[in-house]
């Protein structure tokens, strides 16, 4: 039901699929508005989307859970796992 925009040096945003009409631009939700994300990929669920950003300056994993009943994504994303040392 949701579908990943992502430009690369930009940023990613999630939006709601629906097969009959294009989503508003008001619908769409930003991942993040930088472009410090390089990977993004949904959990098996469908209720996260995992990416690899270096938003705290490391390449690291983060995630953002979804409301499967809703258009709603966290207002931060978790920290999964930090790699800071090789």
């Amino acid at each position: 039901r949701w579908v990943v925009l992502y430009y690369p040096n930009v940023g990613a945003y999630v939006v709601p699929f629906d097969e009959k009409q294009a989503p508003h631009r008001n619908q769409w939700l930003m991942v993040t508005g930088d472009g410090t994300v390089d990977s993004l990929y949904w959990s098996a669920n469908g209720r996260d989307l995992y990416f690899l950003s270096r938003r705290d300056g490391h390449r690291c994993l983060w995630a953002y859970r979804f409301d499967p009943d809703g258009p709603s994504v966290r207002q931060e994303p978790v920290a999964v796992h930090h790699f800071h040392h090789n």
